[in-house]
């Protein structure tokens, strides 16, 4: 079973997603109240545009958040090897070689630099 936060994390997720959702289904009724049907319509394509807009970057952070933490459980993992079995040597390559540096090593590889 996932831990509490977790859960309710992904639960947060999933009920954004059907707002979101939701609100696409619902904009060209919402938008011809208010404004004629040109308009409305241009309305509703800038509003699908930009929901399809927050979908593919929200996918693309969940990847890079999750290349970043394999890569830090890796980091954990080759140091708490090379320590020669130091509880102490994931904490430090966390503390010390952190997840900051990690995440600047797996932006720039996702970015091709």
């Amino acid at each position: 079973m996932p831990p509490p936060l977790i859960t309710q994390a992904a639960a947060e997720a999933a009920a954004i997603e059907a707002a979101v959702a939701r609100a696409c289904e619902l904009s060209p009724r919402r938008f011809a109240l208010e404004a004629p049907a040109d308009e409305a319509r241009r309305r509703d394509v800038a509003f699908q545009a930009a929901a399809a807009q927050w979908r593919h970057e929200r996918r693309e952070r969940e990847s890079r958040a999750a290349v970043a933490s394999a890569a830090r459980a890796l980091v954990a993992a080759t140091a708490y090897a090379q320590s020669g079995g130091s509880q102490l040597a994931p904490l430090l390559a966390g503390v010390l070689g952190g997840s900051r540096t990690v995440d600047k090593v797996v932006e720039r590889v996702a970015n091709g630099k």
